[in-house]
Order: C-alpha cells, then sequence, then structure tokens
C-alpha cells in the first residue's frame, strides 16, 4: 500500500510517497479475538480429546482464517474456530501451550495463547466382556481388577452399585452371594488416582441357584490329585453281575453297566464338583493310577445349595477276604459278595467258599451276601479295611430261609 504526503520545506513544496508494509498487523483493533487466555478451557484428561472454541469480534470481513502457531501433536480446526485436540495416552508432558491466530482479509490479526494442564485419570484395562458374569449362590465369587495411569500411581477401587457384602481387596473383588440374591444384579467399581481421577466399569452379574458337590483330593504326600476320577455311587448300589474293569496305562477304570453312577474328573488343584445329581445319598469313590479314596453316605437334596466335603486322600487299597458257610451239598460258588454302594462284587472261588474282594479304598463298608439258592436269605455283613492291609472275616455263614440269621 502506497501513501503520500506534502512536506513544506525552506526551498519549496514537496510530494513525498511511501510504500507501507505488507506484513501482519498483530496490534489491528479491527479485529480482535475475544477469548482471553483465562476464559480457554485449562485441562484435559490424558487419554480423551480436548475441544474448545475461539470467538473473533470487531470484523466485518466475511474471510476470517484461523491458524495453529502452537500446540500439542494432532491438533486440528474444525469448521475453523474449534480447536480438537487427541490428548493420547503416552503424551510425554504434564501440559501443552496452544497459539491460534486469527487473521481476516485486511491482514488484520489476533493471537490467543494458553496453557492445558494434562491430567492424570486412570483406565480400566478389564472390558465388561473380561468380568465373570455368573456367579452361584451360597459360593464364592472372585474376579481380578487391572487398572492403570499414565504415572503408574497408587490406585485405589471402590464399589458404587452392588451388594453391600461386596468386597475389593487390592484389586481382587470377592462376593458371596446368597440365594436371595438369585437374578441379574448390577455392579459398578470405580478406580481412582491421588488426583481425584477416576474411571468405572460396570457389569451383570447371573446369579444362579445351583445344587452341587464340590471337593479336594490329595496324594499321601499332600500335593493335589489332579486327573484323578471321581464317582457318586447311589448307596443301595448293588454292582452288575459280573463288574467289569480295566487296566490300559496303568489306569484303572470302573465301568457300571447300567449308567448308575455319575462321574468327574479333578483339575490340576485337586478339586472336583457336580450338579444336577438326583436326589439322594451318595458314596464318593475316587481313584487315580492304584490309589484310591472312598466317602461314605453324602446327602444330596433339593435346595442344599454347595456342600462342601472336606478333603480326601487317595491311598494304596486294602482288601477283604473270607469263607462262606453253606449247608453240606451246597455249592458256595452260587453266592456273590457285593459291596454296598460300590462297584466292588466278588464270587466264592471254590468248593470251600473262599473270596476275596480287592482293590478296596480304605473306608467303612457294608458287605451283602447273597445266594443264588432259594434256602438261603441275604445276609449284611459290616467291615472296615485299612491301606495295604487285608481284612479276614474267616467264615460268614449264610442264614438259611426262615431262620433268624
Amino acid at each position: 500500500m502506497k501513501q503520500c504526503f506534502l512536506l513544506f520545506l525552506p526551498v519549496g513544496l514537496f510530494v513525498a510517497c511511501f510504500e507501507l508494509p505488507t506484513e501482519v498487523d498483530t496490534q489491528d483493533a479491527s479485529l480482535v479475538i475475544s477469548d482471553s487466555s483465562a476464559s480457554m478451557t485449562s485441562e484435559v484428561l490424558r487419554g480423551s480429546t480436548y475441544r474448545d472454541t475461539i470467538h473473533v469480534r470487531g470484523t466485518s470481513s466475511d474471510s476470517v482464517s484461523f491458524a495453529i502457531l502452537e500446540g500439542g501433536q494432532a491438533a486440528y480446526l474444525v469448521a475453523d474456530s474449534i480447536l480438537i485436540w487427541p490428548a493420547a495416552w503416552d503424551y510425554p508432558s504434564d501440559s501443552v501451550v496452544f497459539s491460534i491466530q486469527v487473521c481476516d482479509a485486511e491482514k488484520a490479526c489476533d493471537t490467543v495463547s494458553w496453557v492445558v494442564a494434562v491430567i492424570d485419570a486412570p483406565v480400566f484395562d478389564n472390558t465388561v466382556a473380561d468380568m465373570s458374569d455368573t456367579a452361584i449362590a451360597d459360593s464364592v465369587y472372585c474376579d481380578t481388577l487391572h487398572a492403570h495411569d499414565f504415572h503408574q500411581s497408587p490406585l485405589e477401587f471402590a464399589v458404587i452399585r452392588g451388594s453391600s457384602e461386596i468386597s475389593i481387596t487390592d484389586n481382587i473383588i470377592r462376593w458371596h452371594p446368597s440365594g436371595t440374591d438369585t437374578g441379574e444384579p448390577e455392579i459398578s467399581v470405580q478406580v481412582c488416582n491421588g488426583s481425584g481421577c477416576c474411571d468405572t466399569l460396570s457389569w451383570q452379574i447371573s446369579v444362579v441357584w445351583k445344587d452341587i458337590i464340590r471337593g479336594r483330593l490329595l496324594f499321601e504326600d499332600g500335593s493335589p490329585a489332579d486327573s484323578a476320577r471321581v464317582y457318586f455311587v447311589p448307596v443301595n448300589y448293588k454292582g452288575p453281575v459280573p463288574l467289569r474293569r480295566r487296566r490300559a496305562n496303568s489306569v484303572v477304570g470302573f465301568y457300571f453297566r447300567d449308567s448308575t453312577a455319575d462321574s468327574t474328573t479333578t483339575d490340576t488343584r485337586g478339586e472336583y464338583s457336580m450338579e444336577s445329581l438326583g436326589q439322594g445319598v451318595y458314596n464318593i469313590l475316587a481313584m487315580s493310577q492304584d490309589v484310591y479314596s472312598l466317602r461314605y453316605s453324602v446327602a444330596c437334596t433339593v435346595g442344599m445349595g454347595i456342600v462342601d466335603i472336606p478333603a480326601d486322600t487317595l491311598r494304596l487299597p486294602g482288601s477283604i477276604q473270607g469263607r462262606v458257610g453253606l449247608q453240606a451239598g451246597h455249592d458256595p460258588r452260587t453266592v456273590l459278595i457285593m459291596a454296598l454302594g460300590t462297584p466292588f462284587v466278588s464270587a466264592c472261588s471254590d468248593t470251600l467258599g473262599t473270596f476275596t474282594l480287592m482293590d478296596l479304598p480304605t473306608g467303612a463298608y457294608n458287605l451283602h451276601f447273597v445266594s443264588t439258592l432259594d434256602a438261603y436269605v441275604p445276609l449284611d455283613v459290616a467291615t472296615n479295611v485299612e491301606s495295604e492291609k487285608s481284612t479276614d472275616l474267616g467264615v460268614v455263614s449264610l442264614p438259611i430261609s426262615g431262620t433268624v440269621p
């Protein structure tokens, strides 16, 4: 732009013209940013998006341009006047300086600068999909919470929605729901750092009522008996005739022809559980390789919830031996000997009535003697078995029909 002036000098009148500079005039009062540094948003949570708007007044020009002179990486302008900056989690500083310049078509400009503090906020690493969504009434629900902030600050967890019985120790959430908690309650937990910034995680838990028998098996050295087979045998069960047993790769298996016994396998902690057993009383027979355990008379009723069985130890088996006495002329090989509530069955092996029940877990037994001859009535005999020992019953005489045993 050129401007001319009249100069009155002693020697005469002169006209002087000057070419004015065209660079930006930041002091032109015709365009003013109405926002001050104090009025701009001064903080943003790390990991969130910063937004603010720059307002201009005092210009009649329809052509106004905005430019970021200074600011965080990846900051940009939307609709010219809206500043957006994604405050990344790994942004290396605790603050950022923004400087925005606005100019009109007449090159009138103004600039505003301000500091934005980057606030650390914790964030949950868990997602809703990561959380256990099922709990069993009368059992312990347990899950782990994971969260962090940029500076690895100490974090505190708190339950903000859910049963008053829910607790969080360190980052472990625990709850022992009762039968009255069945349904699908929502749980919300909050994690906060020392700056008072927090994040919230909410999810639903389906609390169901189940009748479960569970326990644990150990070897004699106290280590967990993993991969042990566990059978639930009705206490009045009389083994099929004959019982089939099989040894393959040193693993002993029991086979119930009539599918009477439900079974399961222990996990790496030696723990087992069984649900949906029919109502009744069961013996729990367990085995791993050549060691066994037997627990008698565990009741299962509808609505019982969870029944915890004390830990049992698998031991080497014992045996029971003896002789069956019948009337002269009657063959004792017509007699079967069954350990009630187990799959253990034997028959007399000779005309002397000799019998042996092998591989019996340590415990108490009710032996049921029955003959195929109509002249005799069944006889029950109680006895015990110790590990690696043989219990000798001597002669067991079956009563004749019509007589008192």
